[in-house]
């Protein structure tokens, strides 16, 4: 009878070869974006719509990893305006 492969076996080993070699050969150096997402915690997110970090009191993320998608400008000024948005609501919070 022989050997007989298994379809979504062989699809599954094959996506997870691919998986691996896309991780392994795919990185950027350029405006790193997107790895704390603001989002819902049941879905994945690390801050939430005041950039307070889940999970921590007292501890915001002003920085370009809660930009989901990176901007067709420099990162570094988005990271300034959300430090002054984060800025002036804490001060009117007071």
């Amino acid at each position: 009878m022989g050997l007989r492969w298994n379809r979504n076996l062989v699809r599954t080993l094959a996506m997870r070869i691919l998986e691996n070699l896309v991780k392994s050969m795919v990185n950027t150096s350029f405006h790193p974006c997107g790895t704390a997402a603001m989002l819902p915690r049941e879905y994945g997110g690390v801050v939430d719509v005041d950039l307070k970090l889940y999970g921590v009191r007292n501890l915001r993320v002003i920085d370009s990893s809660i930009i989901p998608l990176i901007a067709n400008a420099d990162l570094q000024s988005i990271v300034y305006a959300l430090a002054e948005k984060v800025d002036h609501s804490s001060l009117s919070c007071s």
